[in-house]
């Protein structure tokens, strides 16, 4: 997967999560919402740790090493809704509309192959994240164009919607690392994948 050196300080081109919505243009430009610079700049830090893998078991991670069992953007998002809906008790059709619903306003494919699908529910009591890998790649409507091999959704309630920016900065500090992308992309197991995000976690700290 070839990297286009885009900074990953912000995870995505629009925040529309939770009852905030603040377009900006670029991670260079002026028009970014404050409070999202803020975070996303110090890595999604209020004082208190987190972390991706408290809230993505591995359990919640799918791995399509190029049997096909993931061949497109709606397959994704069915998958990450099932998992989702599983470690929720929540109901998978309504998370899976959910984020088709965001991904019309916007694509989450931020690029280097790479997406973050995210969205709020009333029926979630706490954050949960899940993620599909695809070893081949699969068409995302990405910004760049390329197909995308790491599709990490998040879903949480919607009361909190600084939390839920924190987790997304926290993804994009994960996945701004080259070396981790391309390991996550070329994943044979959950458990391979979770141990590479683990890894990487204790290095950020």
């Amino acid at each position: 997967m070839k990297s286009t050196g885009r900074s990953y300080a912000l995870p995505l081109r629009r925040a529309a999560v939770a009852g905030y919505e603040r377009p900006w243009r670029g991670p260079n430009e002026s028009n970014r919402g404050p409070a999202l610079k803020r975070i996303c700049e110090s890595g999604g830090s209020d004082g208190s740790e987190m972390r991706i893998t408290d809230i993505l078991p591995v359990e919640r991670i799918y791995v399509d090493t190029g049997e096909g069992s993931v061949r497109n953007k709606a397959d994704a998002l069915k998958i990450l809704a099932g998992l989702l809906a599983t470690g929720l008790g929540c109901d998978g059709e309504t998370i899976r509309e959910l984020f088709a619903e965001r991904e019309r306003l916007q694509s989450t494919g931020i690029g280097d192959g790479v997406a973050i699908p995210h969205t709020s529910l009333e029926a979630a009591t706490r954050r949960a994240a899940a993620l599909v890998l695809s070893n081949k790649g699969l068409p995302f409507d990405a910004i760049d164009g390329a197909d995308v091999h790491i599709v990490l959704g998040v879903i949480g309630p919607k009361d909190a919607t600084g939390e839920h920016l924190r987790v997304l900065a926290r993804v994009s500090r994960l996945l701004r690392d080259e070396s981790t992308r391309r390991a996550l992309s070329n994943a044979t197991s959950p458990q391979q994948a979770f141990g590479i995000i683990e890894a990487r976690e204790q290095q950020l700290g």
